[in-house]
C-alpha cells in the first residue's frame, strides 16, 4: 500500500490530465519512504494517519511541479537527500508525527 494513490493525489489538486501520471506513480514510493523514514514510522502507521495524505500531497506536488522538491543522489555506496527552502513548512508538520529512535 502507499500514503497517498494517484487519484487521490490528483483529486487534492484538481487534475484531471493524465500527462503526469508515470511521473506520479515513480515518485510515491520515493515520497512514501521520504515519509516513513522521515518519522520513524511504519506504513500501516502511515496509512491510518489521515492528515499524512495532505503531506505526501504537498511534497509531491513540490517534487512534480516546483522543481525544488526532494532531490537524491548515489554515488557508490554513499546516498544523500535535500529538500528545499520550499518543503520546510512540510517538514515542520511532519516533526509532529516524529518517533523518538533510541539506539
Amino acid at each position: 500500500m502507499a500514503i497517498l494513490t494517484t487519484t487521490e493525489f490528483k483529486t487534492i489538486y484538481n487534475i484531471n490530465s493524465s500527462t503526469d501520471d508515470s511521473r506520479i506513480e515513480l515518485l510515491i514510493p520515493v515520497i512514501d519512504d521520504f515519509i516513513l523514514k522521515y518519522c520513524s514510522i511504519t506504513i500501516e502507521e502511515a496509512e491510518s494517519t489521515p492528515s499524512l495524505k495532505i503531506v505526501a500531497a504537498q511534497l509531491l506536488f513540490n517534487t512534480l511541479y516546483n522543481s525544488k522538491g526532494i532531490a537524491s543522489e548515489n554515488i557508490g555506496n554513499y546516498s544523500y537527500s535535500l529538500l528545499s527552502d520550499v518543503n520546510k513548512p512540510i517538514l515542520s508538520i511532519l516533526n509532529n508525527y516524529r518517533k523518538v529512535e533510541f539506539f
